[in-house]
């Protein structure tokens, strides 16, 4: 792979969009929508969408309406690929033709700061409607603030990483009906990326400032008509009120509840757990192309419910599946799916993968002997360079990807050649010798170490069933250096469940990526994630809840080192003062190596169906920049 072919990430600290751009001619609408508004079954689209709409541009040609968009999905737990194609953050990053990638404002039409950036004034597009057809107003944000960020008992204790910079929470102060103004204690210009980064829970746009009040007031304790609460309990089945709130809350989510009012451009119609979970147009989505047509252009989205990978993989050899690559394993069925392009009607569309998949050893796991060994810096030497990364990367990515150890990818501000090459070389030699040098010398009669108390050196690696083969291949490595994996292979939900009891032993998560040139991807670095990509879980915990939850690390532990530089990036001035602070998380990360690289910087293709269209080809398959979400798909279509 050619190093430094990456794209740059454009943030300013003011962003305007001007009110009353013309659009040629009138806005027009879906056909099923128009016969609804000729029904008098819904109002105008001129009274559906604000004054000021959202142009979205396309990527090849204004599309046409129809169509049902079909996917996958794994289970109840699955969320995330509905979720990031529908994600409706107040600003987003969205791809340039000269292939850098720039925020652009999304449901806010004028973002600015004062001069230090301690400062930052929204202004909500006049007209903007939940998808209920309610006007979204600062009542919505003040809600949001007041009654969710500012109630521990259902936000949690303030999450330093958002509206918690420096240890002090942001203050609010609502302006009019769409204005509203965000304080800070210190500088934070980081606060933009941040929006547009940070994914909007399944459960609330808890990043996106937005309750909807007229419909969750009714579900919060101190507007609740009496009874009400009580008898929503019973129904769902939760122990108390704000399970109707939390994590996967019945109530919530839009994932779970087709009655929660949203702004996404799709609504689910049929909830997860379904068979087939649908989707149908928001006939009040906030965007246009840019020709005044209302998007999005797909009717419909269905994501069909599979028990297994090689399920999937008949789907898109049947030409099934019409947009996806999540759950598909391009690399490693490379030569099946591009046999059988011609015969399923769709292509493979190449993006890049910014991502190192990182094997995780918790430093926190409850079993003292195994943390005490995580926790040894020659322990993670010898597990690194006891696995062939050459073999791994033929195997798993049919060559389509590089032996690279878990760092920021090229052609970032963060990249660190020494870093990417640490410890990458095949060397069971040497692992052995660490090992020994460990004091794991005595082995039992399968050639296992085993511990001074005489248990097998032995860790239980949870995994997702697309990892199965890379368990397989690890798990030789390892044997050959005395150390046995045990897999656990579990759904997604188990995995997060076991992750958030601080359960998981070994697991295996990209790393590396998210920390590109706006810093909003630093949860990999400070262990803070949310169920995943934490390799110190409960330092992670006590560092994100300012010490009320998990477990203070030691006084002179390097943990300390990433979350001070990471707290001195969130106060700093400017955004070039903070990437040298974040350029000392990652030397801290170099020196210590928590997470161990396997390979990166991967092709990622796309499954797409010759018959959709504006699918662009060459970007950045990255969570921070939502996957397929960066692409704008409400701007898909179907060529009729």
């Amino acid at each position: 792979m050619n190093k430094g072919k990456w794209v740059s990430i454009v943030v300013l600290a003011a962003f305007m969009c001007l009110p009353g751009v013309a659009l040629a001619g009138q806005y027009q609408e879906a056909p099923m929508l128009a016969d609804m508004v000729a029904a008098g079954n819904l109002p105008a689209v001129e009274d559906r969408i604000p004054k000021n709409p959202r142009v979205v541009q396309v990527f090849e040609e204004v599309g046409q309406y129809g169509g049902n968009w079909r996917r996958a999905y794994s289970g109840i737990a699955d969320r995330w690929g509905p979720t990031k194609i529908s994600e409706e953050f107040p600003m987003e990053y969205v791809p340039q033709a000269d292939g850098s990638v720039k925020l652009e404002l999304n449901w806010i039409d004028v973002m600015d700061s004062n001069d230090d950036a301690s400062e930052w004034t929204f202004h909500i597009r006049e007209g903007l409607r939940w998808s209920d057809g309610e006007l979204v107003t600062t009542d919505d944000v003040r809600f949001w603030y007041e009654d969710y960020v500012l109630r521990e008992d259902l936000f949690g204790a303030p999450y330093f990483d958002v509206f918690h910079p420096g240890g002090t929470t942001m203050e609010l102060t609502i302006v009019d009906d769409l204005t509203f103004v965000t304080k800070f204690a210190n500088p934070y210009p980081l606060f933009p990326a941040k929006l547009a980064g940070y994914t909007q829970s399944p459960m609330l746009p808890v990043i996106a400032f937005l309750i909807p009040e007229h419909y969750m007031r009714q579900y919060h304790p101190d507007y609740a008509p009496e009874g009400f609460l009580d008898a929503q309990i019973e129904k769902y089945g939760v122990k108390d009120w704000n399970s109707l709130w939390g994590d996967r809350g019945p109530v919530a989510s839009w994932w779970l509840n087709p009655e929660l009012p949203v702004l996404n451009a799709w609504l689910v119609t049929e909830p997860a757990p379904a068979p087939q979970v649908k989707m149908a147009r928001n006939p009040y989505y906030h965007a246009v192309d840019p020709e005044g047509n209302q998007l999005p252009y797909i009717d419909t989205v269905t994501h069909d419910l599979f028990q297994d990978k090689e399920t999937l993989n008949l789907w898109v050899v049947q030409g099934l599946i019409d947009m996806q690559q999540r759950h598909i394993n391009t690399a490693l069925n490379y030569t099946l799916f591009k046999e059988n392009e011609e015969k399923g009607g769709y292509v493979m569309k190449r993006w890049t993968s910014p991502n190192t998949m990182g094997i995780l050893f918790n430093q926190n796991h409850p079993d003292e002997t195994s943390r005490v060994l995580f926790q040894d810096i020659r322990f993670r030497e010898a597990m690194s360079v006891a696995i062939d990364r050459e073999e791994y990367v033929d195997i798993m990515f049919n060559g389509l990807s590089e032996p690279r150890q878990s760092s920021p990818p090229s052609g970032t501000d963060f990249f660190d050649p020494e870093f990417e090459t640490k410890w990458i070389e095949y060397d069971p030699e040497r692992a052995n010798g660490l090992l020994d040098e460990i004091g794991l010398t005595e082995r039992d009669n399968d050639g296992y170490r085993l511990f001074a108390n005489g248990e097998r050196v032995a860790f239980t690696f949870t995994a997702q069933s697309s990892q199965s083969t890379a368990l397989e291949l690890l798990g030789a490595y390892w044997k050959e250096v005395g150390v046995q994996l045990v897999p656990n292979i579990v759904e997604r939900s188990l995995l997060e469940s076991m992750s958030a009891n601080n359960e998981v032993m070994v697991h295996l998560e990209p790393f590396g990526g998210s920390l590109i040139e706006t810093g909003a991807g630093e949860r990999t670095y400070t262990s803070t994630g949310t169920n995943d990509r934490q390799w110190a879980p409960m330092w992670g915990r006590w560092f994100g809840s300012d010490g009320q939850k998990g477990e203070e690390p030691p006084a002179d532990h390097p943990i300390r080192e990433v979350w001070a530089a990471w707290k001195a990036a969130n106060v700093a001035s400017t955004l070039e003062e903070a990437k040298v602070h974040m350029k000392k998380m990652v030397a801290v990360h170099k020196e210590n190596v928590w997470s161990i690289g396997l390979s990166g910087e991967a092709a990622s293709f796309y499954i797409v169906s010759t018959k959709m269209g504006n699918v662009p080809e060459g970007l950045l398959n990255d969570d921070l920049l939502r996957n397929p979400g960066i692409a704008q798909p409400a701007q898909f279509f179907f060529k009729q």
